[in-house]
């Protein structure tokens, strides 16, 4: 099994070392009332701001690796992420998994590729 990625948990459980860079990113929470008047000009109701979004993508997998994952989010409909933010300082939030995709490459062996689990802040 592969190294365990201490600086982002999932409810206190680490993650396993990503193959591929964890993503971050921030996006603004727009009201439904936001848009486009008729003259154009654009009217935004903010709802929050700096909602955080993570990737963390595997190019390979093993059963257990794929397993030990899946554990980690599977049957909740939040957990807390502990993770590193922009100045390496500790940081919580509660989130959610908005969802994983994979490809079974090989069943027999238990080999999956491609996994990329989306996690989005509350």
């Amino acid at each position: 099994m592969r190294d365990f990625y201490y600086d982002f948990q999932i409810d206190g459980k680490p993650v396993l070392v990503p193959d591929a860079d964890l993503s971050v990113s921030a996006f603004d929470m727009a009201a439904e009332d936001s848009g486009r008047d008729e003259s154009g000009v654009l009217h935004r109701f903010l709802l929050r701001q700096g909602v955080r979004s993570f990737i963390l993508r595997y190019d390979t997998l093993s059963r257990n690796e794929y397993r030990y994952l899946r554990a980690l989010i599977e049957g909740k409909d939040t957990f807390c992420v502990t993770y590193r933010n922009a100045d390496d300082q500790p940081a919580e939030l509660i989130g959610y998994c908005t969802g994983y995709s994979l490809l079974l490459h090989n069943a027999r062996q238990g080999i999956y590729k491609g996994m990329k689990l989306e996690i989005q802040e509350c």
